[in-house]
């Protein structure tokens, strides 16, 4: 099997100019490496359409075997360059989605959208107060389910506050816990190159319980409990378009999850989190002569 017809601009460059205001003082975030789980052949092979055998229908046209890379750029910067920039958002269109659920997200502190790759120059002038390399990963198939990105880690206790579904308001206290974004991603119906990016927040956090031996000794047992908060974050992610998922200005609140997740405090200041996401489609083709 090989991989061809690369479809898009290459998106690593990305990477390479966010925060760099000297590049002589600077040098460039090391390339992200997709994970092995989602570079397994299987994941590629299944994206392969293999030619119908003869006198099968031939209504339907065949779906073009696709790939996506995509890549995520976690910047932190000095708290209220982007939750409270109004200038930042005029870039980023947050159609994207249905105005409930961007009621939603805002609800909880966040704000989402995208924007042409024209326009990351303008994101990059504005997100280069920032004191440390972004951190990029990456993971590669056709479809990907289960990709964390870890916003917050070594928490000693934490109440988290939100807004699920009809707008019921829900509240939650967690001790020794990670805060995380679950991502995955499929192919857009009916759009070549385009994929479909959900997310997801998530809570893991240690539970102790105490459980009795035969002879009623009484035994402290630690287990790892994750809790998931799905609040519809979905969008399609275009291969000429990036991804902003950023703090909104309700994040200031000490509790909703837009606080939680993206805020961190730094020893010397408070800083808050940017995700960029970028994808790149490719084709994938089976030679002819494969057996």
């Amino acid at each position: 099997m090989k991989t061809q017809h690369l479809c898009g601009t290459t998106l690593i460059a990305l990477a390479l100019s966010v925060g760099c205001t000297d590049p002589n003082k600077r040098t460039a975030p090391t390339p992200p490496t997709p994970q092995s789980a989602a570079l397994s052949r299987d994941n590629i092979i299944n994206a392969v359409q293999m030619e119908a055998p003869p006198g099968s229908p031939r209504d339907a046209q065949p779906t073009v075997p696709m790939v996506f890379q995509l890549v995520c750029y976690q910047i932190s910067v000095p708290v209220g360059t982007v939750s409270k920039n109004e200038e930042f958002w005029k870039h980023i269109d947050e159609t994207t989605m249905d105005p409930a659920r961007y009621d939603l997200l805002q609800r909880n502190g966040m704000r989402l959208g995208t924007a042409p790759l024209s326009e990351f120059e303008n994101i990059r002038t504005m997100l280069e107060d920032t004191p440390t390399h972004p951190k990029v990963m990456g993971t590669i198939g056709a479809e990907a389910k289960n990709f964390e990105v870890s916003m917050r880690a070594g928490i000693a206790c934490e109440t988290i506050s939100y807004f699920g579904e009809g707008n019921v308001y829900n509240g939650q206290t967690f001790d020794a816990s990670e805060n995380i974004f679950n991502l995955s991603y499929r192919r857009t119906p009916r759009k070549l190159g385009e994929m479909r990016l959900s997310i997801a927040p998530m809570v893991r956090s240690l539970k102790k319980r105490l459980e009795y031996t035969a002879k009623n000794d009484a035994i402290e047992v630690s287990y790892v409990l994750p809790q998931k908060f799905y609040l519809n974050m979905e969008a399609d992610l275009p291969m000429d378009k990036f991804m902003v998922l950023a703090p909104s200005d309700t994040s200031e609140l000490p509790t909703v999850i837009g606080h939680q997740f993206f805020v961190k405090d730094d020893p010397a200041q408070q800083m808050e989190q940017v995700l960029i996401f970028a994808a790149q489609p490719f084709r994938v083709d089976e030679p002819k002569d494969a057996k």
